[in-house]
């Protein structure tokens, strides 16, 4: 039997042990799973650089042991593989703009019956990637 001697070893067992359920997965569902997986990844990275940050610790610090990466891995498996990735709600709360990476669509929705009133068809890279790389991620209110 194998017996991890550190937090990293152990870490690295509990990926390597996920491969084969992840790789069911995305054969059974589609690329929706191993796009869970990785947005999961990048949330968790950034979650834990921003800890860091704020706690004045290096960041390497932290990500070194790769648990933020094993919470990731675990929570992006047990969703299921159509969860929407991204959700904006007008401000007058008539419509939902919901974003699926199972089948690359927007849905819109109505909020006053619940129902989809459209579908839109995103493909697998709607927009050009930009060419600049933006220095500061900001939240606009309007």
């Amino acid at each position: 039997m194998i017996r991890p001697a550190t937090p990293r070893q152990t870490t690295a067992f509990v990926l390597v042990s996920l491969v084969p359920g992840a790789t069911v997965q995305a054969a059974t569902f589609g690329d929706g799973a191993l796009a869970n997986v990785a947005i999961a990844a990048m949330a968790a990275v950034a979650a834990e650089t921003s800890v860091a940050k704020l706690r004045g610790i290096a960041p390497v610090d932290i990500l070194r042991d790769g648990s933020g990466l094993v919470t990731a891995a675990l929570i992006a498996l047990a969703l299921p593989p159509a969860v929407p990735v991204g959700i904006v709600i007008e401000p007058d709360g008539t419509w939902a703009f919901v974003a699926y990476t199972a089948d690359s669509t927007v849905a819109i929705y109505d909020l006053q019956t619940l129902e989809v009133v459209n579908k839109i068809a995103a493909g697998k890279q709607a927009l050009p990637r930009p060419k600049w790389k933006p220095r500061r991620a900001c939240i606009c209110t309007q």
